[in-house]
């Protein structure tokens, strides 16, 4: 179990496989926030002529995507960080 030059435990490198499934779920999930994003905003006139709703509501709807596009960003910056970390602990242990 060689990851970037360093050996490391079984145990240690299954920790590492799982951060990594989460980073890139995670990465994948802010992706598609992002584009839907984009298409509501580029769409605003379409939705605009089909759809009931006033201002302030479509307003709080792009509020509401950019809080959860937010949100995951911070998970992705802290499971990154988490990524780093377990990898760094795993290479003082495997000294």
């Amino acid at each position: 179990n060689i990851l970037g030059g360093h050996k490391y435990s079984a145990a240690g490198r299954r920790e590492i496989d799982r951060l990594f499934r989460l980073r890139t779920r995670l990465l994948k999930r802010t992706a598609k926030i992002k584009a839907d994003l984009g298409r509501i905003q580029k769409n605003g006139a379409i939705i605009k002529k089909h759809c009931t709703a006033t201002d302030g509501e479509i307003q709080k709807a792009i509020r509401g995507y950019k809080k959860e596009l937010e949100d995951a960003e911070a998970v992705v910056l802290g499971s990154e960080w988490m990524f780093k970390k377990a990898k760094d602990d795993l290479r003082q242990l495997s000294l």
